[in-house]
């Protein structure tokens, strides 16, 4: 319970804010029912638990599967509580901060509520809600830390369930412990011991956190003889040879700066966005020289230097995702931490207001803050765009994938012959040059939103849930025979005259040889 006044305004403001930035930006991909790949295929499930390395999802999971009812894929339910767990994690980082400015907390509210992953998170709505409280358990875990003299203990264990739900945001907890050294370092009050014993305290708070979190991993694998799959490198992930270290590291960094110059896996689709980013990201260059100047005693001398350090590792804490995965195929989903960039202007003008509030910078000040709220209020209006734009697209794509289905059955339906009792193949990919999507020209990539959803391997799953018919697909292995059959050669594709027939005991469909 919130006593303080002060904190109460800064808490209701932050989280009402978030709401009503976050409603703007995703409702209509919450009222609507919207399926990509994944999202087709689990009705019920929370996804992958103990053999994806997401021992906490599992627990989770199973005890809400258990005694709430069921883990359904509720788009609206589902993706109001997303957004409160979102919220509350805005919060949570603002009382990290301390941030006072209510101007400020709102902007990050937003900011946080838009970003590209947040929009990304709900396209996979059956798991939406536990992503969302991973990402509160790892702010919480860095704000025990450090607010509470033994807070590492909580802290470690509370950041390993994060990891243990999604092991992706893990660079955020990284990157919230950097961010807050920085800080330090600006502060010329901080001495080099200080910020150096900080520093090594908190990289023994992520290493306890991993530790606990493989020592449980392995346990429940033991435990329930299971092994990690394979997918996305999962089996390998964290697991880097000293050869390929530097080559990787130097691929982090070309990557976080990228984001200026092209689209960097959804987080910056637009030149308006990247012009923004730049911008914004040379005012802060202008503030940090600013406040280092000013206070060369403190930061250069008394610091030795340290906050240069640290600016040089913030990308790698920002973008680690690639450090623990970097064979892996990279989504939205996976550079969450990146929304920290957004975070680092703020708190380098407070200090920056700090020295620069007097006389004639005083005015500079006032300039340089509003830029600064402009740029980012722009950002969160454009991010809304593209969310709304993804949610769009997204929702004719199933639309037409539905009428094209529909068409499909029937016309098998409609076959001399055909009883129910048949099975049913599907051979080759669609590739009907009638077959036209225009939303498949917008480029905001967020996970899942793919060209078009009708060769995806979830389209029985599709079918079942938007037609109700449960086909009797045939198993790969009886395809792949009837995929080499001479006759199912002949057949025409799909959806032209002679593409549909009945052999035997099964229905085929035919929309490409398979090569």
């Amino acid at each position: 319970m919130i006593k303080n006044v002060k904190e109460k305004k800064r808490c209701i403001v932050t989280i009402i804010s978030a709401m009503l930035i976050g409603l703007f930006a995703h409702l209509f991909g919450i009222v609507n029912v919207i399926k990509n790949y994944d999202n087709a295929y689990v009705y019920k499930g929370y996804g992958d638990g103990i053999t994806s390395g997401r021992w906490f999802l599992s627990v989770i999971g199973d005890a809400l599967g258990k005694f709430w009812g069921g883990n359904w894929n509720l788009q609206f339910y589902n993706g109001i509580i997303t957004l409160v767990l979102m919220a509350l994690s805005a919060y949570v980082i603002i009382r990290i901060f301390d941030i006072k400015n209510l101007v400020f907390c709102v902007l990050w509210a937003g900011i946080f509520m838009v970003f590209p992953s947040v929009t990304a998170i709900e396209l996979y709505a059956y798991t939406a809600p536990y992503y969302a409280f991973a990402i509160l358990l790892a702010v919480i875990s860095v704000y025990i830390t450090l607010q509470y003299q033994y807070g590492f203990l909580p802290g470690a264990i509370l950041g390993a369930c994060a990891i243990g739900i999604y092991q992706a945001y893990f660079p955020i907890i990284i990157g919230l412990f950097v961010t807050v050294l920085i800080v330090n370092a600006l502060e010329s009050s901080k001495n080099l011991k200080t910020i150096v014993k900080q520093g090594m305290f908190y990289l023994g708070t992520l290493l306890l956190m991993l530790g606990i979190y493989f020592v449980v991993l392995k346990v429940l694998l033991y435990g329930f003889e299971l092994e990690l799959n394979t997918y996305q490198g999962i089996n390998e992930m964290g697991k880097i040879s000293l050869r390929e270290l530097p080559h990787i590291v130097l691929y982090t960094y070309l990557y976080f700066f990228s984001i200026i110059t092209r689209n960097y896996i959804g987080i910056s689709a637009t030149g308006f966005i990247r012009l923004m980013i730049f911008i914004v990201g040379m005012l802060s260059v202008f503030m940090m020289v600013y406040v280092i100047v000013k206070n060369k005693q403190g930061i250069i001398k008394k610091n030795k230097g340290i906050l240069i350090l640290l600016l040089l590792i913030y990308p790698l804490s920002v973008n680690a995702i690639i450090l623990m995965c970097f064979h892996s195929n990279m989504h939205t989903l996976m550079i969450h931490a990146l929304v920290l960039i957004f975070l680092l202007p703020l708190l380098i003008y407070t200090e920056f207001e700090k020295v620069a509030s007097t006389g004639e910078n005083c005015r500079i000040c006032k300039g340089i803050k509003m830029a600064i709220i402009t740029i980012l209020t722009l950002i969160i209006v454009n991010y809304s765009y593209q969310s709304n734009g993804t949610y769009t697209a997204l929702y004719y794509k199933d639309q037409q994938a539905n009428n094209y289905w529909n068409s499909v059955i029937t016309q098998v339906k409609l076959q001399e012959g055909f009883n129910t009792k048949l099975k049913w193949a599907f051979i080759g990919k669609v590739e009907d040059e009638l077959y036209y999507n225009p939303w498949q020209e917008m480029d905001y990539y967020r996970a899942g939103n793919s060209d078009s959803i009708l060769n995806a391997y979830s389209k029985d799953r599709f079918i079942l849930q938007y037609h109700g018919y449960k086909v009797p697909f045939v198993d790969e292995k009886e395809k792949e025979k009837l995929s080499k059959n001479e006759e199912v050669k002949k057949m025409q594709n799909y959806p032209n005259e002679g593409s549909i027939k009945i052999l035997g005991d099964t229905v085929i469909v035919k929309f490409s040889d398979i090569e």
